[in-house]
């Protein structure tokens, strides 16, 4: 009987850990991003308000882009060390935007 009586609550515990409900959280990145049409990005840099982003050819459409804060950002690509294209640009949230770069 006692081992009747521990196997039934064995089961009812097992069986109410098995049926927990599952919750999943989704976060999504609303973040304003910005890429780039150029005809040659070979030799470009990406600055944006004084910060250099590295070259600008990973940032070219349609292959990535960056996420930026929202508010008003200087876009600059600088060739050498020459500023060879100079934006001022606002970016709202959730905004998704690509600029052509005509050096």
């Amino acid at each position: 009987m006692r081992i009747l009586l521990i196997l039934c609550i064995s089961l009812v515990v097992l069986g109410g850990c098995a049926k927990q409900p599952s919750r999943f959280t989704e976060i999504q990145d609303t973040s304003p991003t910005v890429n780039f049409k150029v005809q040659q990005p070979a030799g470009l840099e990406l600055w944006v308000d004084g910060l250099a982003y590295g070259a600008l050819e990973q940032y070219v459409y349609p292959n990535k882009a960056l996420s930026l804060l929202p508010g008003q950002h200087l876009i600059e690509i600088r060739h050498g060390g020459r500023v060879v294209f100079s934006e001022q640009v606002y970016f709202s949230q959730g905004t998704y935007r690509t600029i052509e770069v005509r050096p």
